[in-house]
């Protein structure tokens, strides 16, 4: 399109006004050949979702924060994808917008197409993916609420499209321009400030190495700044395709041909002048197959806000590694989050543990004897279990791991929370709280009894000893009676209705309870004590040793909730209790056994793998408020094999084996190799006992390594799984 001295003027409402503007003429470097099967394009919105489109087209991969794979946003339009962005804020937040060479898409995040317009033919063969026109290489755009912009793939040129009517109000063809005259990728920077008063776009030319800054859309034969795309650590010609840049303006850029991405960081020079200096490069080049803290034809990039919502990206880069076929997820230094595999070979699962999207909330009437519930929070990172316990004054409450609560006499005035722990394969998230609501002083006018804490029985419970029902705490207004009920073995004893019972011989052997009714004239409500035994005379305990408890002779884990307690009582002890809460509300009450073993059921709730057993001791000068404990990690989930790939080396014999192995609760324990599955003389390899196993082993014999399996502390294990060849 030839330039008009009179061209009319064009600002960019969020990220900047832009210039479009002509190129020295450079001579193109040789092709290089089409990138088929990995991403072309990449693009992260405000919530941490991660789009991916590829030159097959169809459809785009989908990543949440945490690496793992959702479901695909099926495309309404066939078509390779070249350039992908995500609307940051304001009404259309999260919507979509779409490059398929030949035409562009907004997409609601659900895939509802909103808009759709034609940039230069009506389908797919206008503009296919080839080694000419390759998907990966060039093609980008960028939208604002009144204009979109378009690096055309199978053209030269950058254009402008109005948001009124979807019609090109301006274009650009770089002149003059000798060989590759195309756009790569474009982004947009809000950053304002040392004579930048509206921000700016940047846009990368493949064929030319270069990166072009423009400030103002307007009849200007040149950008604002040019800058020279130079191989740092050696390497070849630069081929700088994908560009990320931020609100301080600094520069990300992706180049195929080193396997690197630039860091370029923005100096100013006085009087509204700058320029940028090269700071350092982010991966190994120019070995795109050193190890997995390189690239390998990163091809697009994408920075999630350094004032994002999502805390835990703030700044992150997304980058599509094409050969490699994976997004990965880093820091702007050298720490890497995750790989995403878009084959799903590194397992498909999230390779972080989750972050929270929105807390829970506390619902319910805050009055003692009301019941609240705790309604579940949203998380990234697809979690296989969600945690919830509840605090008083922000003070975590023992033994309360539902989702509803009932509010006790003792909460009165004070502040109630719940709390939510995600958990997945990786491992657990940070806690989610929710905001407090603070329990009414008195209970509600005219409400039944509830019972806040059971009732009890104290005393020995031998014949010719007496013992005495409390009737424990209730609500309830007007304020409630009480009436007993002894019971044996689960029947009612005739006349035993007083607070007092004489235990006699026709006890011995039985469990006795005292129920407890509450009445009052708007209802009534019952409750009862744990369960105590008769016995004839207090047992001597046989077994030797300290005081103490274990829990399967402390071994530090177990896959099933039901193990042997091993508790040495002190002199005089007549009866155990014992309980999976230090509160002591579900204890149960024994006779102390000879051989000081007792079978238990560890609890299955709670936020916390570790699970704690708590002992007390009932006899003649025995200080019962002395409490022992045990704790042992109840891991029911075998481990996962996130990642097994045997690669062949290129500059030497022989092979590379990769594995990544995970257990969240337990730990890894051991892991084995074969030939095949259950084979004999298997490689055996013991890790550290950490969460996560990690090794790379290279070998000349890759056959050895075909089949991994992994197994944790608890005794949990995979079956065996085969590796991945590459």
């Amino acid at each position: 399109m030839p330039r008009n001295a009179h061209a009319p003027l064009f600002r960019l409402v969020v990220a900047a006004a832009i210039a479009l503007a002509g190129l020295a003429a450079v001579p193109a470097p040789a092709a290089q050949a089409a990138v088929t099967s990995g991403p072309t394009a990449v693009a992260v919105g405000p919530d941490g979702t991660t789009y991916v489109g590829t030159a097959a087209g169809g459809s785009l991969t989908r990543i949440d924060g945490t690496g793992a794979l959702l479901a695909p946003l099926t495309l309404p339009r066939s078509g390779p994808v070249d350039g992908l962005y995500v609307m940051p804020s304001g009404p259309e937040k999260g919507t979509i917008w779409v490059s398929y060479g030949f035409a562009a898409s907004q997409l609601s995040p659900s895939g509802d197409e909103l808009v759709h317009f034609t940039t230069g033919g009506s389908d797919p063969s206008s503009c296919a993916s080839s080694e000419t026109d390759d998907p990966s290489l060039y093609g980008g755009i960028l939208a604002t609420e009144t204009s979109v912009f378009l690096a055309h793939r199978c053209r030269p040129g950058l254009s402008l499209y109005s948001r009124t009517d979807y019609q090109q109000r301006s274009a650009a063809t770089p002149s003059p321009c000798e060989g590759d005259c195309r756009y790569g990728g474009i982004a947009a920077s809000t950053f304002s400030g040392q004579g930048l008063s509206t921000g700016f776009l940047v846009a990368t030319v493949p064929g030319s190495a270069k990166v072009e800054i423009y400030s103002q859309f307007s009849n200007r034969t040149s950008p604002d700044f040019t800058l020279d795309v130079q191989a740092h650590g050696g390497g070849s010609t630069p081929r700088p395709t994908g560009v990320a840049v931020d609100d301080q303006g600094t520069l990300f850029v992706t180049d195929v041909a080193n396997h690197v991405i630039y860091v370029y960081g923005l100096k100013f020079l006085g009087n509204g002048q700058y320029t940028y200096e090269y700071n350092r490069y982010i991966g190994n080049p120019p070995d795109a197959d050193s190890d997995d803290s390189g690239f390998d034809t990163p091809v697009a990039i994408s920075q999630y806000p350094r004032n994002g919502s999502v805390s835990e990206l703030q700044g992150n880069l997304f980058i599509a590694d094409a050969e490699n076929n994976r997004i990965v997820r880093r820091d702007t230094y050298s720490y890497k989050f995750w790989d995403a595999y878009l084959d799903g070979s590194g397992g498909g699962g999230p390779s972080a543990p989750p972050y929270t999207i929105s807390t829970p909330t506390v619902t319910g009437t805050p009055a003692v004897g009301q019941t609240l519930t705790c309604s579940p929070g949203q998380y990234a990172g697809a979690p296989t279990q969600v945690d919830v316990g509840w605090n008083r004054d922000n003070s975590y409450i023992p033994g309360e791991g539902n989702r509803t609560y009932v509010v006790r006499s003792g909460d009165a005035g004070k502040k109630i929370s719940c709390f939510e722990r995600p958990r997945n394969d990786a491992g657990y998230g940070d806690y989610a709280t929710s905001a407090n609501v603070t329990i009414q002083s008195g209970p509600p006018a005219n409400a039944a009894p509830v019972n806040t804490i059971r009732p009890t029985v104290s005393g020995t419970p031998q014949p010719g000893q007496s013992l005495v029902c409390g009737n424990g705490q209730w609500t309830g207004t007007p304020a409630p009676t009480y009436a007993q009920q002894w019971l044996r073995n689960g029947t009612a004893i005739d006349g035993a209705t007083t607070s007092s019972y004489q235990v006699t011989d026709a006890d011995l052997g039985a469990q006795l309870v005292c129920r407890v009714t509450a009445s009052n004239s708007q209802g009534s409500a019952t409750a009862q004590s744990a369960p105590v035994t008769v016995t004839a005379t207090p047992p001597a305990p046989s077994c030797s040793g300290p005081v103490g408890v274990s829990i399967n002779n402390a071994a530090p884990a177990t896959n099933d909730a039901s193990v042997s307690l091993r508790i040495r009582p002190p002199a005089g002890a007549t009866q155990v209790v014992i309980s999976n809460d230090g509160g002591f509300d579900t204890a149960q009450v024994r006779a102390t056994a000879s051989d000081c073993t007792y079978p238990w059921t560890l609890s299955t709730t709670g936020f916390r793998d570790t699970r704690v057993v708590y002992v007390r001791f009932v006899g003649g000068g025995v200080d019962e408020i002395v409490t022992l404990t045990d704790d042992i990690v109840l891991d029911t989930a075998a481990p996962s094999v996130d990642r097994q790939v045997i690669k062949k080396l290129k500059k030497s014999r022989g092979f590379k084996v990769k594995v990544t192995a995970k257990d969240a609760a337990s730990g890894v324990s051991k892991v084995r190799f074969s030939n095949k599955p259950g084979a004999r003389g298997t490689n055996t390899v013991v890790s550290n006992r950490g969460k996560t196993y990690r090794d790379t082993i290279r070998t000349s014999k890759a056959a050895k390594f075909r089949w991994v399996k992994v197994y944790d502390r608890a005794g949990n294990s995979t079956g065996w799984e085969r590796s991945a060849r590459r």
